[in-house]
């Protein structure tokens, strides 16, 4: 059995002929769509953070940070899931 998960560790997962441009070039976009959606949801809590407390709204406030803490999970999700994905692919096989 140890055998078997030997060579399989040793297997180097490839894009199929041709895709290597298309499967970049989607990644890229995703990548970059999660980035600007991460930021933007952070400019937007601490927006809702400032605008509650000029105008003296406490639950507006409250919503603001719990934006702020999703963004931040979401920041870290984004990160241990690319270095699952890189994990699994590698990285010049």
């Amino acid at each position: 059995m140890s055998h078997l998960i030997v060579l399989m560790s040793n297997v180097c997962p490839k894009a199929p002929p041709g895709m290597g441009h298309w499967d970049d070039q989607i990644l890229g976009w995703v990548k970059w769509g999660t980035l600007s959606l991460i930021v933007i949801g952070g400019f937007v809590s601490i927006g809702t953070i400032i605008l509650a407390r000029v105008f003296a709204h406490p639950h507006g406030s409250r919503l603001g940070a719990m934006g702020l803490a999703i963004t931040v999970l979401c920041a870290v999700m984004f990160v241990a899931v690319y270095a699952i994905v890189t994990g699994i692919t590698g990285a010049g096989c």
